[in-house]
């Protein structure tokens, strides 16, 4: 009697079912365990950055002297040119003391471009395994004032000086502002400074940095307090038209717009309002673009100072948006 049909694909079923978790389970008894974190004195690069390039400190052994000889001046010449001192040696059999070779204290001055927001902490180059360590390097002292930092080594090689790569995140505030035509001025704001960044010749986000840059010759973007209570699909954010090279006025009018990449709109509330909300400001409309949408609001003068933009200003302004990620930190 031949078993229904139903039942052959049940047991069929089955059979591949109890392959696939045997399978399964194989692969993960064989699968390499990966690491939760990083060894202890090794540098997570994620974390943390480096400022202010390599110092590579070696010590070099003293050359050959001369020697007078007979009235000749005698001196060993090498072909290999100066050469490194090992430091400490590889063989310390000939010396008895533990302490022979003590840390060598090192101080470096910070180059004036680099600014160090707390301490910097000191790294080594571990040749051998390919990463920055922080083992081996003790009595770190920063002077801000000097720019000077000294700390002790153990043994010398490339060195560089790291700091916390979150250390400014999340943004306080920032505000994009046209200056004149292909001109911006960018300010952000964080919890230790405030720096401006003016701009002279990468999917919601990327496409609202694309459209913002679109409209930067005559068009303001500031931060809301709002991009943070909304969904992930969408991002708030604070535009007003600006003509002019002068500072705003202390209580500019701001529109508040949300965006999701494929349609923008303007918000009822402002930076004051108890709760956020979605509704529609009166008497606008959903646009696909953030172009149609300030048109519903703009001047003709300001239209044809974002139609007189040049792509290469555009695609600046662009990257910098996409670089910083304004609408996501902060």
């Amino acid at each position: 009697m031949e078993e229904p049909e139903a039942t052959k694909c049940d047991l069929e079923m089955k059979l591949l079912s109890e392959t696939v978790s045997a399978a399964q389970m194989l692969l993960l008894e064989n699968a390499c365990e990966k690491p939760y974190s990083f060894e202890d004195p090794e540098v997570d690069l994620y974390q943390f950055t480096t400022l202010g390039g390599v110092y590579h400190l070696d010590i070099l052994e003293l050359p050959p002297q001369c020697k007078p000889v007979k009235g000749w001046m005698i001196v060993e010449i090498l072909k290999e040119g100066l050469q490194k001192y090992v430091y400490p040696p590889e063989t310390t059999e000939d010396f008895e003391m533990e302490n022979a070779f003590p840390p060598i204290e090192v101080m470096l001055k910070v180059h004036e471009n680099v600014i160090f927001f707390e301490d910097p902490m000191v790294a080594r180059w571990d040749a051998e395994g390919k990463h920055w360590k922080t083992d081996g390097i003790s009595n770190v002292s920063y002077q801000p004032e000097d720019r000077l930092i000294t700390f002790s080594l153990e043994t010398f090689g490339p060195v560089t000086l790291i700091q916390d790569a979150h250390v400014n995140m999340p943004y306080q505030s920032w505000e994009l502002r046209p200056l004149d035509v292909n001109k911006v001025l960018l300010t952000v704001t964080t919890v230790f400074t405030e720096i401006q960044i003016q701009i002279k010749l990468p999917l919601v986000e990327m496409k609202a940095y694309r459209q913002m840059a679109l409209l930067s010759s005559a068009f303001a973007f500031s931060w809301s307090r709002w991009n943070t209570e909304c969904d992930p699909k969408n991002v708030v954010f604070k535009v007003r038209e600006h003509l002019t090279k002068e500072e705003p006025s202390q209580n500019p009018n701001w529109n508040f717009l949300m965006f999701s990449g494929d349609r923008a709109q303007s918000l009822k509330i402002n930076e004051s309002s108890e709760a956020f909300s979605k509704a529609l400001k009166e008497e606008t409309e959903f646009h696909s673009t953030l172009y149609h949408m300030v048109k519903d609001f703009a001047s003709e003068e300001a239209m044809e100072k974002v139609r007189l933009s040049s792509c290469q200003f555009i695609d600046s302004v662009c990257h910098l948006l996409l670089s910083t990620r304004l609408l996501s930190y902060s």
